[in-house]
C-alpha cells in the first residue's frame, strides 16, 4: 500500500494513503482509518498536542483540510477517561466546525455535563463549550 508519512507523535505515524485519505500505520500492512469508530483510540494520542502544533506540522501538506480533527475529538469525548475528554474539549475550543459536527459535539457535551462520573470542573468546561457552539 502506498502510504506517505506526514505526522509523527510518539510511536505513531500518521499519513495519507494512495486515495488521499488520512490513516495511521499500525503495522507494515495494517492501517487504521479515523472514520471507523473502532479505530478512534489510535488517533487520540493527537489530543496530547495543541491544535496549533498539529497545524504547524501539517502546513506543508496539501491534505491538511482533510485531517480528521472531528473524529479525533469525537473519540476522546466517547472515552470514559477524564483525561481524553478534557483534551477533546480543549480542541473544540480551538477549531471551527460545520453545523452537523457542532450538533454532534453538543450531544456529547450534554452527556458529559450530566454524567456525575466526571469531576465538576470537566462538567463545567463541557457546559461552557456547549454554550459557545
Amino acid at each position: 500500500m502506498n502510504f506517505t508519512e506526514i505526522l509523527y507523535i510518539k510511536d505513531r505515524v500518521f499519513g495519507i494513503d494512495a486515495d488521499g485519505e488520512w490513516c495511521t500505520r499500525l503495522t507494515d500492512t495494517i492501517f487504521a482509518y479515523p472514520n471507523e469508530s473502532k479505530n478512534g483510540m489510535y488517533y487520540m494520542i493527537c489530543l496530547e498536542k495543541n491544535v496549533s502544533e498539529i497545524k504547524d506540522k501539517l502546513k506543508s501538506c496539501r491534505e491538511v483540510n482533510k485531517f480528521p480533527f472531528f473524529y479525533i475529538i469525537r473519540s476522546g469525548l466517547d472515552s470514559s477517561s477524564e483525561y481524553w475528554v478534557d483534551k477533546s474539549i480543549e480542541w473544540i475550543k480551538e477549531l471551527e466546525f460545520q453545523l452537523d459536527e457542532k450538533e454532534a459535539f453538543k450531544t456529547k457535551l450534554e452527556d458529559i455535563m450530566e454524567d456525575k462520573r466526571f469531576q465538576q470542573n470537566i462538567r463545567h468546561k463541557a457546559k461552557k463549550v456547549f454554550h459557545c457552539l
